[in-house]
Formats: structure tokens, sequence, C-alpha cells
């Protein structure tokens, strides 16, 4: 689905691509499992697995841009 291609994109941007010992932002940011989420399509409710990033030097989760933008877009019901 195009909106998991959205938050792996932006995910590989803060945490870099998976397995890769390269780590972007000096390590800042760290991959950290997934959350269930949903987007609506047309009239239906589609349920995605949204990744989750955590900000190694604050401790704590970060949210992702994209999923918040598209969730605003298309809010389920």
């Amino acid at each position: 689905m195009m909106v998991n291609t959205m938050l792996d994109e932006e995910v590989n941007d803060l945490a870099g691509e998976k397995y890769c010992r390269n780590k972007l932002h000096e390590g800042q940011y760290s991959r950290w499992c997934y959350n269930s989420g949903s987007v609506k399509v047309g009239v239906q409710k589609v349920p995605i697995h949204v990744p989750r990033i955590f900000e190694n030097k604050d401790s704590k989760d970060r949210p992702l841009e994209t999923y918040e933008q598209i969730y605003e877009l298309y809010r389920p019901y």
C-alpha cells in the first residue's frame, strides 16, 4: 500500500536503512517496533502498521509526521 511506502521512507530518512550499520543523524533515532493504526480509504477503514521511532537522546518516541498528515486527511470515522 502507498501509505506503508511513505511511512517506510520517513523511517529510513531518520534511522537509516534496515540492518545498516551506518547510522544517520549520529544515531539519534532507532527503529522501535510498530503500532496499530488505520486510515480511511473511500468509506472503508483500513488497518496499517505504523512504524515507531525512538529518540535515543531524549528517551522518548518520535511521532511520524507523514502518518499525522495522512491521518488528518483521511481520518477514520
